[in-house]
Order: structure tokens, then sequence, then C-alpha cells
């Protein structure tokens, strides 16, 4: 075997060897803006509503074709879960400032 040959301390593509420079999105340093918060809020809002209205039509669907293979009551509990969710958003969106 060649002596000459050092082995590295880290692989080609170790985690360890990858740059923290290369993660995606925002600095979580600096503080999202009023603005920012509000149109992020506002967007997840409007997926919640897209998301409600879809599983709705699942569940009349559902009812139509009297399905009882579970997936309305795992449905209804998804429904029940993204409406908790809106509700608390639409609450968190009336105590951020203008």
């Amino acid at each position: 075997m060649d002596s000459s040959f050092v082995k590295s301390e880290h692989s080609f593509k170790s985690r360890s060897s990858i740059s923290s420079r290369s993660v995606r999105g925002t600095n979580p340093t600096t503080p999202e803006s009023d603005c920012a918060r509000q149109r992020n809020a506002m967007a997840k809002l409007k997926q919640y509503e897209v998301l409600i209205e879809g599983y709705k039509k699942f569940l009349a669907y559902q009812k139509t074709i009297n399905d009882e293979s579970g997936f309305a009551s795992e449905t209804m509990r998804n429904l029940k879960a993204t409406e908790e969710a809106k509700d608390l958003l639409v609450s968190e969106l009336w105590t951020m400032p203008p």
C-alpha cells in the first residue's frame, strides 16, 4: 500500500463537510417583518380554505356512494383538524398589526 496516501477526515459528501451556507430559506436570526408575516399567514389561510373545500367535496362524494371503508371518518378528523388550524390562524391574524 502507498504510504503517501493520506486518508481524509471526511468522505467526499459527508454531512460534516457540507457548508452550512447551503441551507435554503431565510436567515433564522433576522426577524420576519409584520408585512411578511401577514402575507405568509394569508397564503396559508388560502391553502387551508382550499383544503377544507376539498375535504367537504370528498365527504359529499363518500355519502353519495355509501362507502363504508373508513375513509370518511379519517377525512372528517382531518377536516376538523384543518378547521381548528384555520381558526387559530385567523385569531393570530386579528392580533397582527396592520
